[in-house]
């Protein structure tokens, strides 16, 4: 896409585009409550990794751990890399990950990669975003703030950020692939679930 193209979410109520200079605007964001609520779940692979958020502000990043703590400098590669995303204001939950070569996260040479202070070479996996340019996004439906993180991270060029996605397979079929590749396990959201930082009814995970 270039300057100007709009991007429609699955119900057509709100859109996100890419301005003249290459930088995402979003506008009508669906009132909470406002649509048909859908009670699907998305099911997501669960990352051998650390829970990273990830505060974007006028080109400047911090990577921020679960406990609170500033990581921004421990993982300076990467942080340049969400720097590059073409979005002014916003806020990313993920995981951060040590891939090997066959793309399985490695949580052993992730903690590695800190004690040598080589990072390098880690990975941001993104699912959900709560703030988009200035919009609270936390009561708009899973579904809805997982399209437009998507089309978000389809502009990213580098490959150190990438969108964790959602699978449509039966669960039963999701634990036996996850088992096969050595995954940590399954995690099943509910589409129409307001964004929730910690432990919730909304979220259960399947190991």
């Amino acid at each position: 896409m270039r300057g100007g193209t709009h991007i429609s979410a699955a119900d057509g109520r709100h859109r996100i585009n890419l301005n003249g200079s290459g930088r995402f605007t979003i506008y009508g964001v669906p009132v909470p409550g406002q649509y048909e609520r859908q009670h699907r779940k998305r099911c997501l692979s669960k990352f051998d990794g650390y829970r990273l958020m990830c505060r974007l502000d006028a080109g400047r990043v911090k990577l921020i751990t679960r406990g609170g703590h500033d990581w921004t400098e421990k993982m300076r590669t990467l942080a340049t890399a969400i720097e590059d995303m073409p979005v002014d204001k916003a806020w990313l939950d993920g995981e951060v990950v040590v891939l090997t070569e066959t793309g399985i996260p490695d949580f052993n040479a992730l903690q590695n990669a800190f004690d040598r202070r080589s990072t390098a070479q880690l990975t941001f996996f993104a699912f959900d975003i709560p703030f988009l340019i200035g919009r609270d996004l936390r009561e708009v439906p899973l579904s809805q703030r997982r399209e437009l993180l998507g089309e978000l991270i389809a502009q990213t060029s580098s490959e150190r950020v990438r969108f964790s996605e959602s699978f449509t397979e039966d669960p039963e079929s999701l634990l036996a692939s996850a088992c096969r590749m050595r995954l940590e396990g399954i995690i099943g959201k509910r589409a129409d679930a307001p964004y929730c930082s910690g432990r919730s009814t909304d979220w259960i995970k399947l190991l």
